[in-house]
């Protein structure tokens, strides 16, 4: 997911997200754990896609709190 997509997304929004990437890494690590997945290159995805919406969010806090 790119950065212009996570923007327009609400926090309630990102959270779902967020929620749902986090399920799918940590299925994509069982399988890797368990020798069944070829799809490594997805958990590097996951991980810094979370790590944009969590820096979005937190940018939002920032904005907010500096008015």
């Amino acid at each position: 997911m790119k950065v212009e997509e996570i923007r327009k997304l609400s926090d309630k929004d990102i959270l779902v997200e967020m929620d749902k990437l986090v399920r799918e890494r940590l299925s994509l690590r069982v399988q890797q754990v368990t020798d069944q997945s070829a799809k490594t290159h997805q958990l590097t995805n996951i991980k810094k896609t979370v790590a944009r919406m969590l820096t979005i969010m937190n940018e939002r806090k920032r904005v907010t709190h500096e008015d």
